[in-house]
């Protein structure tokens, strides 16, 4: 009897104490449509779509506005060296998935850094226009 009343008494503090620690964690789908809704710049289907198909990029933000695409790429540590092999792969890859008028892929980190900023504080042309700058800039 006592066997049985400590080992009822020991699972039922186990199930207590696995359930107070079990904590909700947002799925990573309830997370991506969250940022969805507060930064409609950002495109999530291009940015998996990079990340599914190119092993070569280890990150991947995009913008749109007016029909004008703008990736920008990190490539893995390996693969730096190739940066704008990737590029170019990515781009011609893009054209063929998705419809944009134009589509700027770059892997420079000051883009990437102006794309984080633009996703946070929500679209703005100006914005979007110094980044094209950019982009042309560096080329």
């Amino acid at each position: 009897m006592n066997k049985q009343l400590h080992f009822i008494l020991c699972f039922t503090l186990l199930f207590f104490l696995i359930g107070c620690t079990m904590q909700d964690k947002p799925s990573t789908s309830e997370t991506k449509n969250a940022e969805q809704m507060n930064y409609p710049v950002s495109h999530n289907n291009v940015t998996d779509f990079i990340l599914a198909e190119f092993d070569s990029v280890s990150k991947a933000k995009a913008i749109e506005y007016e029909s004008k695409l703008i990736v920008a790429i990190q490539a893995t540590t390996f693969q730096q060296i190739n940066e704008q092999k990737i590029e170019r792969k990515i781009k011609k890859e893009l054209k063929k998935q998705f419809e944009y008028e134009t589509i700027e892929v770059s892997s420079d980190q000051k883009i990437f850094m102006e794309i984080n900023k633009m996703e946070k504080e929500g679209i703005n042309k100006n914005h979007f226009n110094h980044i094209k700058k950019l982009l042309k800039d560096n080329a």
